[in-house]
């Protein structure tokens, strides 16, 4: 064997053993921490590559019979955002400053506003309506309707359709029958139906179904 090749030999071998020291001595601890360790920067993403978020096509509604345009504004909770953060249900609240600068709108641009009986009773007679016409409802029963929506309710003297879970008043965080009532006698407030216990009717026996409507 060459004196060459076995200089060779003895030094791939001491580079090896001089890189598996260096390695293994980078340890993290508080004398060494690994962030002293130099690391790559990941290359940036192209904006050109990234995917193009494409909405789908607004469906043709399919009308049949006698047809009649009124928006509906649906609403749950009317109450300060950092509230309704702490308890959960930001994604269906509406603060109070918003809900005063919609109803206002409503009103200064001459909307009328319907009760869910006006409109049920003009589709079955298939009479239109004159103007501009939409309709309030608010589910649920929520005690922050009496709290925060009613009195902007009273201010522009605007009606609202309140689908009320019966078995849920007096519960926390929901009204009670005092409240209800209360808006009830104002005219201004008109309760529909909104079940007893919000069962997912889908699933339910017909005795279930008929009992949830009745009570």
């Amino acid at each position: 064997m060459s004196s060459k090749f076995i200089i060779g030999i003895l030094l791939i071998v001491v580079v090896a053993g001089a890189f598996w020291r260096s390695s293994s001595e980078i340890k993290n601890t508080p004398e060494n921490p690994v962030s002293h360790v130099s690391l790559p920067t990941p290359t940036p993403y192209p904006a050109s590559h990234l995917p193009l978020l494409t909405s789908s096509p607004m469906p043709t509604p399919k009308l049949e019979g006698f047809c009649i345009y009124v928006p509906i504004l649906l609403y749950h909770h009317v109450q300060p955002l950092d509230i309704a953060k702490k308890e959960g249900h930001l994604g269906m609240t509406v603060s109070p400053e918003k809900f005063d600068e919609q109803m206002g709108y409503l009103k200064n641009k001459g909307y009328q506003v319907i009760t869910a009986d006006e409109l049920s009773q003009a589709l079955f007679s298939q009479q239109k309506f004159s103007g501009k016409t939409i309709a309030i409802t608010m589910d649920d029963g929520y005690a922050d309707i009496y709290t925060y929506a009613f009195p902007i309710i009273k201010k522009y003297n605007v009606v609202v359709n309140l689908a009320v879970i019966t078995g849920f008043l007096e519960n926390k965080d929901y009204l009670s029958w005092n409240q209800l009532k209360e808006m009830t006698d104002s005219g201004l407030v008109k309760p529909i139906d909104h079940t007893w216990s919000h069962p997912n009717l889908k699933k339910s026996t017909q005795e279930k179904i008929e009992y949830e409507i009745i009570t």
